[in-house]
C-alpha cells in the first residue's frame, strides 16, 4: 500500500551501486578465511609458503570437454587487490583480525606466483588449470573469489562452444537478454566471442568494455513492439527501413500472420532495392522454424532477394540447432538467448581449490586430501599434452613440474613474486588460439551426446609420490 502521507520531495533514490566493482573485492572472502589466518598467525605459520591447485573435479553429464576462460579477470583483480580503511575496520569489529594483522592489510599486495593454462585452452577434470604459490594466508583469502570467477566464465565458454560446433559455420548471435545479472551477461558474451560466436553488435557497452572494434555496420532489429506501434505491419516495416536502409535492418515477420509478414517484408525489400538500399536480415522467432525458414527462403529467392539472410530464434540451444540443420533449415544464423546464457543443462561446475604443498624455509612437504571421491594429488604439478602428427590431441598426463615428459606444457607462468611477467593477449588472439584448440580435438569429443572419456593419466612419479604421501597422512 502506498503511503500517501509521504511527500515526493522527501523520497530519495537509494545510493547503492548494484554493480560488483573493485571496492567489493577485498571482503569477497569467507569469514572463515580470515579466521584461519588469525589462527595461523598466532601459531607462527603466517610466513609459510603454500601451493594451491585450481581444478574441476567432475565433468558435467552433458559435456565432453571444457574451455578455460576467466584468467585475465582473475589476474587483473588479483594484482589490484587492496584493503581500504573501512574494510579493515569491519574486520576488526567482527573480531576476525587484530591490530597487528590490520597493519599487514594496509599494505597488502599479492606476493605469489601464478601458473595457468592460456585462456581458450581445452581441458578436462583433474587437470590443474591454475597453480598458485605464495603466502598461505594470502592464498586462502583469495579462494572464494578465484573459484567463483573461473567457474562462471568456464561454464559459459563450455556451453557456447557446443552451439559453434554444430552450427556448421553459420553465425551464432547472443544478446544479453535474460542474463542472471549484468555481469553474467557480459561474461557470457565474452565467452561466446572467444569460442567463435558473435556477441550482439547492438550491445555497445560490451564492445567498449573489452576493447573490441565495432562491426562496420550495427544491425538494428525491428521488434514486435515497433510493429505494434503502427496501424499496419507494412507501414511499420516501411518506416523502419526508411531510417535503416543501408543493409542495417533486421526485420521480424511473425508479429501477426507469418505468411503475410513475409509478403510485407518482400514488398518493402523490393521497394528499397529499387532505391539502391537493402535489408540485412529476415528474423523468424516462432512456429516451426524449419518449415518457416524453407518457405521464407523460397519466397525471397523467387523475388530475386537472394542476398537477404535469414536469422532464426526462439529458445534455441545446440541440440535444436543440430536437429534443425539436419532437417534442412534454410538459414544463415541463430539467435541464442535464454538457453545459452543460463546453461540449464549444466549450470554448475565442481571447481575446487586444493592445497598441494607446504614449504617452511627449506623444508617442503607435499600434502593431499584423502576423502572418498574427493582425493587430491600432492606437490607442484604440470599438465603435458600429447598430440599426433596432425596436431590432434591424443592424451594428457598430469605429472610433477620438473618431469621430463614428451608433450606440450599447458601451465605457463603468468605472475612471479606478485608481478605480471607474461603477455595477456587481446580477445582476438584468445579467439584464434581457442579455434586451434577446438580444431585439435579428436572427433569423438566434438559431438553433443556423451562420448567416451578423453584419456587423462597421472605420471609414474606423481603416482609414486602420492602413495608415499598418503602413507604419511594422519
Amino acid at each position: 500500500m502506498i503511503n500517501n502521507s509521504l511527500k515526493s520531495e522527501n523520497i530519495k533514490i537509494p545510493g547503492t551501486n548494484h554493480y560488483f566493482g573493485n571496492a567489493d573485492l577485498s571482503l569477497f572472502s569467507q569469514a572463515g578465511a580470515f579466521g584461519m589466518w588469525k589462527a595461523w598467525y598466532r601459531a607462527g605459520l603466517e610466513e609459510v609458503t603454500a601451493t594451491y591447485d585450481l581444478l574441476i573435479r567432475d565433468m558435467p553429464d552433458n559435456r565432453n570437454f571444457l574451455v578455460f576462460t576467466g584468467l585475465e579477470e582473475v589476474l587483473t583483480d588479483l594484482l589490484n587487490w587492496k584493503f581500504t580503511d573501512d574494510d579493515i575496520e569491519r574486520l576488526i569489529q567482527a573480531k576476525l583480525i587484530d591490530e597487528e594483522m590490520a597493519q599487514k592489510l594496509k599494505i597488502f599486495k599479492f606476493e605469489g606466483d601464478v601458473l595457468a593454462m592460456k585462456e581458450g585452452s581445452v581441458f578436462f577434470p583433474g587437470e590443474p588449470v591454475m597453480r598458485l604459490t605464495g603466502p598461505l594466508w594470502q592464498l586462502e583469502l583469495l579462494y572464494l573469489y578465484i573459484v567463483n570467477a573461473i567457474s562462471s566464465n568456464t561454464i559459459f565458454s563450455s556451453k557456447c562452444v557446443r552451439s559453434i560446433l554444430v552450427a556448421q559455420g553459420k553465425i551464432v548471435v547472443l544478446p544479453t537478454t535474460r542474463a542472471q545479472g549484468f555481469e553474467s551477461g557480459f561474461k557470457c558474451m565474452r565467452s561466446l566471442y572467444i569460442v567463435g560466436g558473435s556477441p550482439s553488435s547492438s550491445q555497445l557497452a560490451f564492445w567498449r568494455k573489452y576493447g573490441l572494434t565495432l562491426p562496420k555496420k550495427i544491425l538494428n532489429a525491428l521488434t514486435h513492439a515497433f510493429i505494434k506501434s503502427f496501424d499496419s505491419e507494412l507501414e511499420a516495416m516501411r518506416s523502419f527501413t526508411h531510417t535503416f536502409s543501408d543493409d542495417e535492418a533486421v526485420i521480424l515477420v511473425d508479429t501477426y500472420n507469418f505468411k503475410n509478414g513475409v509478403n510485407n517484408f518482400i514488398t518493402v525489400a523490393k521497394e528499397l532495392k529499387e532505391k539502391g538500399g537493402k535489408i540485412a536480415m529476415m528474423y523468424i522467432d516462432s512456429g516451426n522454424l524449419v518449415q518457416r525458414s524453407k518457405y521464407a527462403r523460397k519466397e525471397l529467392d523467387k523475388n530475386g532477394l537472394h542476398d537477404i539472410k535469414i536469422l532464426l530464434s526462439g529458445n534455441i540451444e545446440e541440440k535444436m540447432i543440430e536437429k534443425m540443420l539436419k532437417s534442412g533449415a534454410m538459414c544463415d544464423g541463430f539467435l541464442v538467448v535464454t538457453e545459452l546464457i543460463s546453461s540449464p543443462d549444466a549450470p554448475k561446475l565442481e571447481v575446487v581449490y586444493k592445497l598441494a604443498e607446504i614449504q617452511k624455509g627449506q623444508d617442503i612437504r607435499p600434502v593431499m586430501k584423502l576423502s572418498k571421491g574427493k582425493k587430491s594429488y600432492p606437490a607442484k604439478k604440470q599438465v603435458f599434452r600429447l598430440r599426433d602428427e596432425q596436431g590432434i590431441m591424443v592424451e594428457d598426463v598430469i605429472g610433477l613440474e620438473n618431469e621430463k615428459i614428451n608433450g606440450q606444457l599447458l601451465l605457463e607462468e603468468f605472475v612471479s613474486n606478485g608481478k605480471l611477467i607474461n603477455y595477456l593477449p587481446p580477445l582476438e588472439e584468445i579467439r584464434s588460439y581457442c579455434k586451434k584448440e577446438i580444431d585439435g580435438l579428436p572427433s569423438y569429443l566434438k559431438i553433443l551426446r556423451k562420448s567416451k572419456n578423453y584419456p587423462v593419466n597421472y605420471s609414474e612419479a606423481l603416482s609414486k609420490l602420492s602413495a608415499e604421501t598418503e602413507k604419511k597422512m594422519h
